[in-house]
């Protein structure tokens, strides 16, 4: 499938968690470079009165402002990205719940094609070749319902006191 996705967010739940996290570790990176800079600058900066001071001192405020603004500028281009990565597993695991979803519904399955940058190509076609196999098996046995109904036609009725009945077996489809 060479088409392209519409739909940023595939899985909210899966999807929102990811760019959670990331954005916690972003915010992580910025504090301990913020504080190792700070400390760099204890230890290397001129003698100031008080902790406070260090932190309000000019070198160290237009470094911190520097470091947040680039983090700042970069923070949607990486959670583009994570989201971009994310529908690579999402959108193949949404599609194949989509299609067992459409199985027990109405029994029709679409067989699952991936996008070629896709994961778990692998899992789409083992699922494809189960529901296969499983569509082949109720055929075989349909077919063998249908059988057995033909061949239990071709009996001559028994004769009983009330209507006459013609055994019907019990099929596994329901039919």
């Amino acid at each position: 499938m060479g088409y392209k996705r519409k739909q940023v967010l595939i899985d909210r739940q899966v999807q929102g968690s990811i760019i959670a996290h990331l954005v916690i570790y972003w915010l992580t990176c910025i504090v301990a470079i913020q504080v190792v800079s700070v400390l760099w600058f204890v230890v290397t900066g001129p003698d100031q009165p008080s902790f406070l001071d260090y932190l309000l001192n000019a070198t160290t405020l237009a470094s911190g402002s520097r470091v947040f603004l680039t983090a700042l500028v970069l923070l949607p281009f990486i959670v583009r990205d994570a989201l971009k990565l994310s529908n690579r597993f999402a959108g193949p695991v949404f599609r194949m719940q989509r299609a067992l979803k459409q199985v027990v519904a109405d029994g029709t399955f679409e067989p699952i094609e991936l996008r070629e940058n896709d994961f778990w190509h692998d899992f789409a076609s083992d699922l494809n070749a189960a529901v296969r196999r499983l569509k082949d098996e109720a055929n075989v046995a349909q077919a063998r319902a249908r059988s057995a109904v033909t061949g239990a036609a071709m009996l001559p009725p028994v004769a009983t006191n009330g209507p006459t009945e013609w055994p019907v077996p019990n099929s596994p489809l329901g039919a």
